[in-house]
């Protein structure tokens, strides 16, 4: 019992510090700043969608 125990942890330790409090926030910074530049980048496709429209006709 105290072997299986032994292995279980040392299988799940590492899994539960993958991504350290540092790298949490800087991968959050992250999201915030991709979404916060999704509207400018759906108006850049809408004009580039427009634009390949108007060269169409």
């Amino acid at each position: 019992m105290k072997k299986l125990l032994i292995f279980i942890y040392l299988i799940g330790a590492p899994f539960f510090e993958i991504y350290p409090a540092g790298r949490i926030d800087s991968l959050l910074k992250v999201l915030d700043q991709t979404l916060s530049e999704r509207a400018v980048y759906e108006e850049k496709k809408e004009a580039d969608i427009c634009g390949l429209k108007q060269q169409k006709k």
